[in-house]
């Protein structure tokens, strides 16, 4: 029987699947000394016969041990044998340490900082056993150890949240690139991400695209035209390893280099239909995308309150946080979808909904609302479709077309066709105000709204406002409505009030305009004495840190946004001060600023939570 054991070291947490403790175990009944353990690997790869092994009672172990070609060290005991990965870096010839290096590499997917760091370290002439456990504990952070790892905990159903969420930095930046001096995305693409892809593309690009294909969550991310450079048979091949993986962003993007490689070679038809009987079983689909929604939800919200990734632009940790949930498929599947969403809304909701707010003022396109699984069909329903548009029509292939029309039969009865061309994930940053020639199909509602500012008009404008972007005109139609809200003494809870100023906010952001932003949460708090017994305040809370991020001045935002919150704690009816004292705290963990200028508000919430 051949079993991996696990040793753990006090310095090295438990997380690694290789021996690092001290004592070492051989299966549940033999412990020994871990430097008793690494001695004997090292005898072994410089050709000597090591050492009798003992156990920690003194108690000689009758084993055999041998190292393989591949590094891997066993230890045979009676009929039980003991696989230990990686002792090939045990040798004493910095050479031989580099060659099992370098194959450890090819089966981990690292940084080219960090693999260039090992590199350094295991060439040193003096190379301790800290030494290398250290080069194990980097191993370990790679995107194939991740998936070994939870897939190891779901099947013996010991899978924690620290698994499926890792403290190390260096997890979070093999899963992209690691985030450099870049302050867009598209900075980022080009120089930090750009290098990582060509280095991985370079080395195998079958392995590659496992990797990339993790950040495809939108269409500027995928990188076309390096994949139609490769041999035919290759892409053929990366193509059938699409089909197959969990991730429905992975295939969606497979499908978009396929439409785009068979414009040039019709060969490439049948790898787009297997992909796309794959892709568009639409409620395998929902079920996929529900599974990574709430993959997502969990991985923002670590993300948001990671104490050096907090700090890290917000367009890195949005792709990566894609990427990561991605891979939690890969390693989990997507059984369970709805409970697994459930969960994670109710454990990290508020979390993550409150840092995609805060991340507003720098990433305002895209709306956490549209985190859900019918959002995320209809966005790789669109994708689909738009790459098999760009196929001049007398060329589409008609299988293509056949199971296109029966996805659009889903998206018709689901009656989200408009969720189909909203911004993707990985389509967040601003942009600037379009004018009315830009406004293509929407024009007429803007005209409308324009022509009678009102609060109907508004949401008939509103998907204008996501997809297109906000004109002039029509921003100052929304400064009149607001103004309207107030002076008829609208009701919080009168017919659609909650959802014009969700789109009124949405608006202040995108147009960075602090004087309709002003008027919003004016509106809000004056209207929070108004909830009803069992009412909450999470919808005026989002208001509120939504319409902060119209305000360039980002401390200053902070400040004013503390201060209304204070005002929201001393207005709010006794019955809403839990949820609204929960709030603060979320709102406390994620941004420093807030964590000493909430005090009062926080103290107000608890007083008037215990007094009720």
């Amino acid at each position: 029987m051949v079993q991996s054991d696990v040793m753990s070291d006090g310095q090295i947490p438990k997380k690694f699947a290789i021996p690092t403790h001290r004592p070492a175990t051989l299966g549940p009944n033999i412990k020994l000394p871990q430097d008793q353990m690494l001695a004997a690997f090292r005898d072994v790869l410089a050709g000597n016969r090591p050492k009798p092994l003992r156990d920690n009672d003194g108690k000689t172990i009758k084993a055999t041990v041998t190292i393989e070609s591949n590094g891997t060290a066993k230890i045979k005991v009676d009929s039980a044998i003991f696989a230990f990965t990686y002792a090939g870096l045990l040798s004493s010839d910095p050479k031989q340490r580099l060659e099992y290096l370098e194959i450890y590499l090819r089966e981990h997917t690292l940084a080219g900082i960090h693999a260039n760091a090992l590199r350094a370290k295991v060439a040193q002439a003096a190379f301790s056993d800290e030494d290398f456990l250290s080069v194990v504990e980097t191993l370990l952070t790679a995107q194939e150890s991740f998936v070994q790892t939870v897939k190891g905990a779901v099947a013996a159903r010991e899978l924690t949240n620290s698994a499926l969420l890792p403290n190390d930095e260096r997890h979070w930046e093999n899963l992209v690139a690691p985030s450099g001096d870049s302050r867009t995305l598209e900075a980022f693409l080009n120089a930090e991400c750009e290098a990582e892809r060509a280095r991985l593309l370079a080395a195998d690009p079958i392995r590659a695209f496992r990797a990339v294909s993790l950040s495809f969550c939108a269409p500027a991310l995928l990188p076309i035209d390096k994949f139609k450079a490769l041999p035919k048979l290759s892409l053929l091949e990366i193509l059938r390893i699409a089909a197959s993986l969990p991730d429905h962003f992975a295939q969606v993007g497979a499908f978009e280099i396929c439409a785009s490689a068979f414009e040039q070679d019709a060969e490439f038809e049948a790898a787009g239909l297997k992909l796309l009987d794959r892709l568009l079983e639409m409620e395998t689909l929902r079920i996929r995308c529900l599974s990574y929604a709430g993959a997502f939800v969990m991985t923002s919200a670590r993300l948001a309150q990671h104490s050096a990734l907090s700090q890290k632009p917000a367009f890195w940790r949005r792709v990566t946080t894609s990427a990561h949930s991605s891979l939690i498929l890969r390693a989990c599947g997507f059984g369970n979808a709805d409970d697994l969403y459930e969960w994670a809304m109710e454990h990290f909701g508020k979390a993550f909904l409150f840092s995609v707010l805060l991340e507003m003022d720098r990433e305002s396109r895209w709306k956490a609302d549209w985190l859900t699984g019918r959002h995320l069909v209809a966005d790789a329903f669109g994708r689909v479709e738009a790459a098999i548009n760009k196929i001049p029509e007398e060329t589409r292939p008609k299988a293509w077309l056949e199971r296109l029309a029966k996805g659009r039969e889903w998206i018709t009865e689901n009656g989200v066709e408009l969720f189909a061309v909203l911004p993707a994930i990985g389509e967040s940053a601003p942009r600037k105000m379009p004018s009315d020639d830009e406004l293509y199909v929407f024009r007429p509602a803007y005209d409308r709204l324009v022509a009678e500012p009102n609060a109907t008009n508004l949401l008939r404008a509103a998907a204008g406002f996501y997809t297109v972007g906000v004109t002039e005109k029509a921003l100052q139609a929304c400064h009149l409505i607001v103004g309207r809200l107030r002076k008829d003494g609208t009701r919080w809870d009168d017919d659609d009030t909650q959802y014009v100023l969700q789109v009124l906010a949405f608006v202040a952001i995108q147009t960075k305009n602090a004087g309709l932003a002003e008027s919003v949460t004016d509106f809000c708090v004056e209207k929070v004495r108004e909830l009803p017994v069992d009412g909450s305040t999470l919808d005026i809370v989002c208001r509120l840190v939504e319409c902060a991020g119209a305000n360039s001045d980002r401390d200053q935002a902070m400040e004013e946004l503390a201060r209304r919150l204070e005002s929201l704690a001393f207005l709010a009816p006794p019955q809403a001060l839990n949820d609204l004292h929960d709030s603060l705290r979320h709102l406390q963990l994620l941004d420093s600023r807030l964590s000493s200028s909430l005090g009062k508000a926080v103290a107000a919430a608890r007083l008037g939570r215990k007094a009720a």
